[in-house]
């Protein structure tokens, strides 16, 4: 069945019907939720439809749902998962950001739409899989997709303020909080993902402001009380008899 699907898939290249997408979502402590879009028009003539969508519904390994041909599966990942890495640098007045992808989890992905197509009664059997490695040799592919017009997209949506975005010589598009890269110039950078953020260190900025506000009133107070000494009227001495 791998072997048609393979065939199937390639079908599809060629008409323009295997577009994808990537959009990954990345919280303030590194944690992402990845939503990969793909069609799966490519199975219709095989796949009922009805079924892949009533194994999404049914599953509750994989969370998938199918709007027409085309199906959306969502998973969660870490920076422990391996794909990709996040590190936070406290400082002032800013906290800065780095994302770095170099993996796109194509193999837990793959996985999960296989299990969705043999909840759907099509055996897809072979090896599983290995992820997409964005610093790997990926030129052969990189031609293929180019010459078939697949479109490859990934994009990031940061909690942060994103500030520069780039992939070797490979520049992605910001626009507010979201950062959008072609997948297929990535691959051909054959350079990992790099998105630098950053946000207001409100903390700091509270701490900072907290302190200079004790200074204020301790000055006040010191201004305050001297003044008071000064304009006292003088104690008036008792007369000895």
């Amino acid at each position: 069945m791998r072997n048609i699907i393979v065939f199937l898939v390639l079908a599809a290249l060629a008409s323009g019907a295997f577009d994808q997408s990537y959009v990954q979502t990345v919280a303030s402590d590194g944690s992402s939720v990845i939503v990969k879009t793909q069609d799966l028009s490519v199975f219709s003539g095989v796949v009922s439809m009805p079924a892949v969508a009533q194994a999404c519904e049914m599953m509750s390994s994989v969370q998938c749902s199918l709007d027409g041909q085309k199906m959306t599966i969502t998973e969660r990942f870490t920076p422990n998962s391996g794909y990709y890495t996040f590190v936070k640098e406290d400082g002032f007045p800013f906290i800065t950001y780095t994302l770095v992808i170099s993996q796109v989890p194509n193999d837990v992905f793959a996985a999960d739409l296989d299990r969705v197509l043999a909840g759907a009664n099509v055996s897809s059997g072979g090896a599983p899989s290995p992820p997409l490695d964005l610093s790997a040799d990926n030129s052969e592919s990189v031609a293929a997709l180019r010459l078939l017009k697949v479109n490859l997209d990934y994009t990031v949506n940061m909690q942060m303020t994103p500030t520069a975005a780039s992939a070797g010589n490979v520049t992605g598009v910001i626009n507010g909080n979201v950062v959008k890269f072609n997948l297929v110039d990535v691959l051909a950078a054959r350079q990992p993902i790099v998105i630098k953020s950053s946000e207001l260190n409100a903390g700091a900025i509270v701490a900072i402001i907290g302190v200079a506000v004790l200074a204020w009133l301790a000055y006040s107070f010191f201004v305050s009380s001297r003044k008071s000494e000064e304009t006292a009227p003088p104690l008036k001495r008792k007369k000895k008899k």
